[in-house]
């Protein structure tokens, strides 16, 4: 029943509904704090990891919970969300490359290799991100997710080219999903960055499916218009800070866009309101 708890808590930013979100975590957190403390599972450090990141800006304090995740042999269940956030800022390499050691064993190849993709990007070794995205692709990878990495890859290589090569004959072919809309983006910021030019109907028709979602931010920093995009940064970044880490590590994403966001990163112990 704990865990079950703090599973559905965890899925509770996704509503919009911050105020709610955080009281229910705070909640759940203070009622059970000696359950948090004699742990026997990750997922408990886990999800205050993600608490801090979410509502208290804390990264440091994230990071934290997360090498205590590491502690126990659940830890690969969550081994994604774990790295991620070691991932976040000023990566930690270290325990992000022990961690995937850690659960080589008990996660599946092709998460294993998407993993030490990742943070090759983050290392700016793009060689080894490209061979680690194939050699994911290749153990299982699903299609979609092979074709947003990447290209997410090669944006950060500045190789808009090769991004055009892999989507331009493959987008039209996929089914509709979030997925889909950001590489419609990924494919247009490649395209504009070769060319200066767009295709504007595919990116307002973006905007209208993904109804004020990230590739709808995105879209609209294509087109231009700052006013609607920093508004929809506000409304997701104030719901879910995890976000303003997210968009920091997408080449679309002017970096003027999440300035102003960066100064209210804390670094402390304490969780508030």
């Amino acid at each position: 029943m704990f865990e079950l708890m703090i599973n559905i808590n965890r899925k509770l930013p996704s509503f919009r509904n911050r105020a709610k979100a955080l009281e229910c975590s705070k909640a759940l957190i203070e009622r059970y704090n000696t359950r948090f403390q004699e742990t026997e599972s990750a997922l408990p450090h886990v999800f205050k990891a993600e608490y801090y990141v979410m509502y208290d800006r804390d990264l440091k304090a994230a990071k934290i919970s997360i090498l205590k995740a590491m502690e126990h042999e659940d830890v690969c269940d969550w081994a994604q969300s774990c790295l991620d956030i070691l991932m976040y800022e000023t990566p930690d390499f270290i325990n992000g490359e022990k961690l995937i050691e850690q659960c080589n064993q008990d996660i599946k190849d092709s998460s294993y290799y998407l993993m030490k993709s990742q943070i090759s990007v983050e290392r700016k070794d793009f060689d080894d991100a490209n061979k680690f995205i194939e050699k994911s692709l290749s153990a299982g990878l699903n299609y979609d997710d092979y074709l947003i990495n990447k290209s997410f890859i090669y944006l950060h290589e500045d190789a808009n080219q090769k991004v055009l090569n892999i989507l331009v004959d493959v987008i039209s072919d996929l089914a509709p999903s979030s997925a889909k809309e950001a590489l419609i983006v990924n494919r247009e910021l490649a395209s504009k960055r070769n060319t200066g030019k767009i295709n504007k109907v595919d990116i307002q028709n973006v905007i209208g499916r993904d109804r004020k979602g990230p590739a709808s931010i995105a879209a609209h920093i294509l087109l231009d218009e700052e006013v609607p995009a920093r508004r929809l940064l506000d409304e997701i970044i104030n719901n879910d800070f995890s976000y303003y880490y997210t968009f920091m590590r997408w080449p679309v994403i002017p970096k003027k866009y999440l300035d102003k966001y960066s100064v209210s990163c804390i670094t402390s112990d304490k969780m508030s309101a």
